[in-house]
This record gives structure tokens, sequence and C-alpha cells, in this order.
């Protein structure tokens, strides 16, 4: 976006703030095509999609030529990034906060691809490929208080070595490695879009504990859970965590999936209504939590959230969560602090 925004009152209409507003400086574009920046727009190729370019009127307008064909100009642009797939540029009141929300100042960031790696297309069925197991169903409720039925609530499925090679085949990737170990598949949906397939290794060694299928975009598990929510969330450190707390009650929660520093800096626009947000970390080794420290702040500060930890004699979220019985009563007063 612009440093200074330009000052625009109620009575400016469509027309001006069409002028007023730039589609390039709000994405910070300087090619004519680049990747789609819209959240539901999965993205499986190096090749950009998205145009920008001007009218006879001198307007900026864009067009998708990928998966998701939207089109419009800087007010659908805005529209679509903050409201969703299905946002309607011809619907008044979509229109009015699309204006809202782009007088506000929100930025759009597109993603940036690999320009050396391709990635294959990750089916949108292929997490069905996975059924729910009884080693997975076991390890859920022993080690992490997990019910079936919250497991195949988030569609958790089970895979071992031959049929993960079986994905990455259908994938176009060759596999030369041999698995014989058992894992969680944990899917992640952006507008009900499959983003991300995660393999979650259920032995107990640290080393190379989760693997995503090929074609996987780093996004927000739990994201419907959070997408546009007015009350308060909780962003917590990884997909069993939020599933331990949907279990609980406390359903509006999510987790980055793709590590601990990894966060978008466009996410804030999709939790942007909510009245009070916040960060519960883990307690880990002070030379870890050094190392966690930046991650941690670039979480609060993107999701406009307070940090908080588990009691110090608990490592983590779901640890105390299941440890201690007055544990959902405390989260539930930082929420609502």
């Amino acid at each position: 976006m612009p440093t200074h925004l330009p000052i625009v009152n109620s009575c400016v209409g469509i027309a001006e703030l069409r002028k007023l507003y730039s589609i390039r400086e709000i994405l910070g574009a300087t090619r004519k095509v680049i990747p789609c920046p819209f959240p539901f727009h999965p993205h499986s190729s190096n090749s950009p999609s998205f145009s920008i370019y001007s009218n006879r009127d001198g307007i900026e307008k864009f067009l998708c030529h990928g998966s998701c064909q939207k089109a419009g100009d800087v007010i659908d642009l805005i529209g679509f990034a903050t409201i969703g797939e299905n946002y309607n540029p011809a619907n008044s009141r979509d229109v009015s906060q699309a204006m809202l929300n782009l007088t506000s100042g929100y930025k759009v960031c597109p993603p940036v691809i690999s320009k050396t790696t391709r990635r294959p297309e990750l089916p949108g069925e292929i997490w069905k490929m996975f059924p729910l197991g009884k080693e997975v169903i076991e390890y859920a409720a022993t080690k992490r208080g997990l019910t079936e039925d919250t497991l195949r609530a988030f569609g958790i499925g089970q895979v071992n070595g031959d049929l993960l090679s079986q994905a990455f085949e259908l994938l176009g990737e060759k596999t030369t490695w041999k698995y014989d170990r058992i894992g969680m598949t944990i899917p992640t949906f952006h507008f009900g879009t499959l983003t991300m397939v995660k393999i979650r290794w259920i032995d107990a060694q640290k080393k190379g504990r989760f693997i995503n299928l090929p074609g996987s975009s780093p996004g927000l598990f739990g994201f419907n859970d959070v997408f546009n929510a007015t009350g308060p969330i909780v962003i917590v450190k990884g997909e069993i965590p939020k599933m331990v707390l949907w279990q609980r009650g406390i359903t509006a929660a999510a987790a980055p999936t793709a590590g601990e520093g990894q966060v978008d800096d466009s996410w804030g626009v999709w939790t942007r209504y909510s009245s009070n947000a916040i960060v519960i970390g883990d307690n880990d080794p002070e030379a870890v939590m050094e190392k966690l420290s930046d991650a941690y702040a670039k979480r609060c500060s993107v999701f406009g959230a307070k940090l908080y930890l588990p009691p110090p004699q608990h490592k983590d979220v779901d640890d105390w969560i299941l440890g201690d019985p007055t544990a959902m009563d405390q989260i539930r007063k930082w929420m609502y602090a």
C-alpha cells in the first residue's frame, strides 16, 4: 500500500475509489502477471496466472487465468481477498464491505513461488485415500486425548510406507525410500479447497516427524473456524493442540501448518473482525525459546494477538489441558480478558 493512504469520506463513490487506489500498489506488483494473491487459490505450479492491466478509461483491472478465474477492479480485489471466494461484485453489501476494507488500508500479499521447483497438483480428494486406522485412533486417544469422533470431524487418516509411496507416485514424484512407520494424515482446507496434507509420524522419533504431500501450500489448520470470526480466537502451535481445544469447546482456534516461524503477513486479514486474539506458545528450553521469540512476535503482530504460555511445569498447551483440569478455564479468561 502507499505510505500515505488517500483520505476518503463517505461521499466518495465507486468510480472515485477505482481512481484513487492502485491494484499494483496494493499488491506491490512490478510485473503485469504475478501469482494469484487470493487465499482460496491453490498454487501448484510456477506459472503466474494473475494479470493486471488498464482498460480504455485508465482503470486498473485484474484477471486470473488460473484455477480461480476471478476478475474485477481494485474494489473486487479487496472483496475477494478479505470476504472470500463467495464475494459477489453484484451484491451491494459485499461491495460496501469491500470499499470499507479498501479504505482501511488492508494489504494483500501475493505468494512467493519458487522459480526452480515445480510442484505437482494436489488433487482435492486425495486426502480421502488415507482411511482412519486403529493405530492412529489408539495413538490419538492414549497420547493426545483425542476421540475418534474428533479425528473424523477433521478428516484425519492413517498412512504407511506403501500407501504413501502410491500417493507420491500419483502426484508424479518418484520415491526411492521406504517407510516402515505409521503416520497420521492431517488435511487443511481454505474455503473448502484442500491446501495441504501433512503426515505426522506417530512413533517417538523426534527427527523427521513431519512430511507434506507434494503440492501442499502453507495455511491455517482450522481456517474455517477463525475466518471472519467476531469473537475471541486462539492461535496455537500445531494441529493437535487445535483439535484438543476444539474437542473441549473452544472451536475458534487455528494453527499455522508449516513450521514455527511460518506466518504470512496477509493472514491477519482473515481474522480482522476478532474481538481478541491470543497466541499460546510452548515452554521449550531456554535456548529454543530464544530462537522462537521472533516467530512468536511475528504471529502476535500478524494476528494482533497477545502471547501466553502454559504454567512452567507443562511443556505445551495440549499437555497442560490433559494434565490440569483448570487449564480450559484459564484459557477462556485469556480469551475474554
